[in-house]
């Protein structure tokens, strides 16, 4: 039983695993390859729409279908874009499907594909269109994020209740940016959020209620002259950089603390970069994924075709072209029950239960078999009895409907159940 429990399981700082979910039965003409994939948060839909950037741009009027799939690759819906350029699509935690364009008009629709409603993030960001875009979750709901062409930012914090916000510039502006991504720490009553940026070797936290960007100075003791993914943990109380010479450095996300700098063996940018939790990082190349603990540990696996990661709360879900599968810790309880040689009264249980159910033994007991005959109770005798079946003993194949009839006999009053089921028992 722990055998099949644990076969899943890898190790890092700490136990993982990674199962299959659903077998996918994707209705598309081409594959992931070129597509952009997002999905929604707590396990739901997913939507998919063709890289504008992987376009070949040939003279035709065939315009991008957004298809929303279920978690087992059924279509759903499809929307036929109409409007501008899409710059980036996401999902608030109510499944609605948020489309971000180029002018910084969000476009809402419904996981059916219904249209709901549009909001703007300004006149400046119209004036200087939207780079890039990025929803982030955090205590007040689901946020958006833009970059325009100036490197200017703006962000909100609910799109429910869409009020824009500027942060503060960085130093050079007009300079190029390597990368960046939102944090959010804090509760509700505390929350601070703002963009962390890099420019080559250098880190900016750009916040809310600042005047101006913050250097950082993370301790990366590998050389190098780029920072090209930075990314952090879901809780806002991590991050981790990946930088041009292969290296991940994982550490507080105020860059005080490291906790460990590791050579992925890969000089080339991620495609995608996630926390899965907090302890562990996910990183995609190619036909790889990499999960990276907190402490240097690393596990591979490879894959023989594209495929893509959704970043959940607590783990992480990998879409491919045949599976749907998740990574995630392994929780305490189970990982104290079922690990190699645990010494937890569960793990005692579970093998005892195991010895007990061994070769039918319960089935073939006399005093059971006198016992239910006794009482009168239907039952299957030991010779008629299928072996080694733990789910059919007799002892369940009856006994808890007698137990519940003795027990509801009569109406029972609050603090009586346990005094009628002892004298029920006896």
């Amino acid at each position: 039983m722990s055998a099949l429990l644990t076969a899943d399981w890898f190790q890092l700082d700490s136990y993982y695993r990674k199962f299959d979910i659903y077998n996918m039965s994707w209705a598309m003409d081409e594959g992931l390859d070129n597509m952009i994939v997002t999905g929604a948060p707590y396990g739901g839909p997913i939507a998919v729409v063709r890289d504008r950037k992987q376009f070949v741009r040939i003279a035709t009027t065939t315009k991008p279908v957004i298809t929303i799939y279920n978690c087992a690759g059924n279509v759903i819906s499809k929307i036929l874009w109409n409007s501008g350029v899409l710059v980036h699509m996401g999902w608030s935690d109510g499944e609605q499907l948020l489309c971000v364009q180029e002018s910084g008009d969000v476009l809402i629709y419904d996981m059916f594909g219904a249209y709901q409603k549009t909001f703007n993030m300004g006149q400046e960001v119209r004036d200087t269109k939207v780079t890039k875009a990025q929803l982030f979750p955090n205590p007040f709901g689901v946020g958006l994020a833009v970059m325009t062409s100036t490197n200017r930012m703006f962000l909100l914090s609910n799109i429910a209740e869409p009020k824009i916000r500027p942060v503060p510039d960085l130093p050079r502006a007009s300079e190029p940016i390597t990368c960046w991504c939102v944090l959010s720490t804090g509760l509700r009553s505390s929350a601070i959020i703002g963009f962390l940026v890099c420019r080559d070797k250098e880190i900016y936290k750009c916040q809310l209620g600042e005047s101006r960007a913050i250097p950082l100075r993370p301790e990366i003791r590998n050389p190098y002259t780029q920072i090209l993914s930075i990314v952090p943990s879901q809780n806002g109380r991590h991050a981790a950089l990946f930088t041009d010479s292969g290296f991940l450095w994982i550490g507080s996300s105020d860059f005080r603390n490291k906790y460990c700098e590791t050579d992925t063996g890969y000089i080339k940018q991620p495609k995608e970069l996630v926390w899965c939790g907090s302890q562990a990082v996910v990183a995609h190349w190619d036909d790889m994924l990499c999960v990276f603990g907190s402490k240097g540990q690393v596990e591979k696996f490879f894959y023989d075709g594209p495929f893509h990661i959704i970043p959940e709360m607590d783990c992480v879900r990998v879409i491919s072209e045949m599976t749907h599968e998740l990574i995630e810790r392994v929780p305490v309880v189970i990982e104290k029950i079922f690990r190699i040689d645990s010494t937890a009264p569960g793990s005692y249980l579970v093998e005892a239960s195991k010895q007990f159910q061994q070769d039918s033994a319960q089935h073939k007991a006399k005093t059971t078999q006198a016992w239910f005959g006794r009482q009168k109770i239907d039952f299957i005798r030991h010779e008629d009895w299928p072996s080694s079946s733990p789910n059919l003993n007799p002892l369940d194949f009856k006994i808890w409907q007698v137990l519940e009839g003795k027990v509801c006999a009569k109406p029972i009053k609050f603090g009586e159940p346990e005094v009628i089921f002892k004298k029920s028992s006896r």
